[in-house]
């Protein structure tokens, strides 16, 4: 019997202790980017399907143009390899699917850390293409830890040069 209560002691005092290191996802620092900021204002803060915060920078000239930061605990679900893209053409007056492209993942180096990202669309009559990262992870200078994938709709160079302006607030 004492055996079991100092196993069960000693398991709930190290369940506790590791569980200090693993912050809930509002408790993630949020990252921003102090050029989206400048160009287009403060971000509004939404939810994921997941429940996880969302920060999104939008132009107010252009709906097409849109940066996103989703920050969580856990990882977010990145795929193992960039998934193949549906190629658009211009057909009389309209966007159509043509045929499905593979591709390779892009790395950028932000905040001193490479992050591969892909592309998840190309432009159509509604959209701008649409960009990825994979979930990457950093910690705060307080020590927390979290997961970050970012997206984006726009160009390539676009989402290259807001992943390099990301920054801790």
């Amino acid at each position: 019997m004492t055996i079991r209560i100092l196993s069960l002691t000693f398991t709930a005092a190290t369940l506790i202790s590791c569980s200090s290191n693993i912050a809930s996802s509002t408790s993630v620092p949020a990252l921003s980017s102090k050029t989206l900021k400048q160009a287009w204002g403060s971000p509004k803060t939404t939810k994921s399907p997941a429940g996880n915060p969302v920060s999104i920078y939008q132009n107010p000239q252009n709906d097409r143009e849109r940066f996103e930061i989703e920050r969580s605990s856990n990882l977010l679900g990145s795929p193992n390899y960039p998934p193949h893209i549906v190629q658009m053409e211009l057909k009389n007056g309209r966007y159509q699917k043509t045929r499905s492209v593979p591709q390779l993942w892009q790395t950028t180096e932000a905040l001193g850390k490479k992050i591969r990202w892909y592309q998840v669309s190309f432009r159509d009559d509604q959209d701008a293409p649409i960009f990825r990262s994979e979930d990457f992870q950093l910690t705060s200078s307080s020590g927390v830890k979290g997961y970050y994938r970012v997206e984006s709709e726009g160009s390539a160079k676009d989402f290259e040069n807001r992943l390099k302006s990301l920054s801790w607030p």
